[in-house]
């Protein structure tokens, strides 16, 4: 008897007979006929039959068996009495009703049940030296991601940590690894979309988020006890250039917080020359982030900014004592990142191409380094 059907299979009731003679009700997932000679689809459902078995959790149908004959590959899966979603669906539609939210939160909990126990257990992360930090040593977490304006009414910030090893209290300090100061956890949370709740303690795996860590940028660590630091995470390498600034010169302060959380967050790179924090030059991606940092600016800061373009067309990190003879070389613009790091910016690759072959001495590192 035939059960249903979708993009890439059908499922039928079948009956399997055990070597002892009992007989069990089964559902049998074949691969549609007209897709059965494409070797692609094929292989996806070989993939999935792989991946099935794999899965075992009461909320999740168990696979029995598997094989191939003349009409191509199938699946045999245990056969679960019920409604199916798509009847309920449909039948809700029918009586232009909703499903009842106790349904739906019934549903989603037997998922997400059945996907956590599928998620992997968190494992040892190197140390910035190479060394595996074990999960039971003191806390430490790195920092990956940042996210401005969660509340918009209040401007606040949050830093999402996840924590690699020991134990995180709500309250306990923890050092900031590349400053040394102090960072405070009395506020700290976990979040789902707008929603937040107080979180007390957290292990290895867990993602807390540190309200108003306002020093805190992306890829760094914080730990507590003795120091350690785990290797950063990757900046994106800037294809798009332009210098910002307010349109009303009395908004300069609330541009200076936007330019500040946008960077924090990785939206852009905001790159500072001669000091001059009024007019930043702005790195992106591509164009639609530079879109992005306008539309955000004047939705979040109510700052309305103009974009102007240059002739900037890479960039390379450097240091201090290469940055001095870029200067007196020239035509060259030595600028500061949000975190610290100077990066020399060309007006053509082919310049700095001619400048590394003939002034090998000079640091002029990719800002993703392989």
């Amino acid at each position: 008897r035939r059960l249903g059907a979708g993009g890439m299979a059908e499922v039928f009731e079948a009956t399997m007979r055990r070597s002892d003679g009992s007989t069990r009700r089964v559902a049998i997932k074949r691969m549609l006929p007209a897709l059965a000679e494409r070797t692609e689809i094929i292989q996806l459902f070989q993939r999935e039959v792989e991946l099935s078995a794999l899965m075992v959790h009461p909320n999740i149908v168990q696979v029995l068996d598997s094989g191939a004959d003349e009409d191509g590959p199938f699946l045999v899966m245990e056969l679960v009495d019920g409604v199916p979603l798509s009847r309920m669906l449909s039948d809700a539609r029918r009586r232009r009703e909703p499903i009842s939210p106790n349904a739906c939160l019934c549903l989603a909990e037997q998922l997400l049940d059945a996907l956590a126990s599928m998620a992997p257990p968190p494992t040892p992360r190197p140390e910035k030296s190479g060394t595996l930090r074990p999960l039971d040593a003191p806390f430490a977490g790195l920092v990956f991601k940042i996210q401005s304006n969660v509340d918009p009414s209040h401007r606040d910030q949050m830093a999402f940590v996840r924590v690699c090893s020991g134990r995180f209290e709500r309250g306990e300090p923890l050092t900031q690894s590349s400053t040394g100061r102090v960072v405070t956890t009395k506020h700290a949370a976990s979040t789902l979309g707008q929603e937040r709740e107080t979180i007390d303690e957290a292990f290895p795996g867990d993602v807390i988020a540190l309200v108003n860590a306002r020093n805190l940028r992306i890829g760094e660590t914080v730990f507590a006890g003795k120091a350690v630091e785990f290797p950063p995470l990757p900046r994106f390498e800037p294809e798009v250039f332009a210098s910002a600034r307010p349109l009303d010169v009395s908004k300069a302060k609330q541009f200076r917080t936007g330019v500040e959380q946008l960077d924090a967050e990785g939206v852009i790179q905001a790159l500072i020359e001669d000091g001059n924090s009024s007019r930043p030059i702005v790195a992106t991606v591509g164009q639609l982030q530079m879109e992005v940092f306008q539309h955000r600016m004047r939705a979040e800061y109510n700052v309305d900014i103009e974009l102007m373009g240059n002739s900037i067309q890479v960039a390379r990190k450097t240091d201090q004592a290469s940055a001095q003879k870029l200067r007196e070389i020239g035509g060259i613009r030595i600028v500061t990142r949000g975190d610290g790091a100077l990066l020399a910016l060309f007006d053509n690759k082919y310049r700095l191409e001619r400048l590394q072959r003939d002034e090998p001495e000079l640091t002029l590192k990719n800002i993703i380094e392989n």
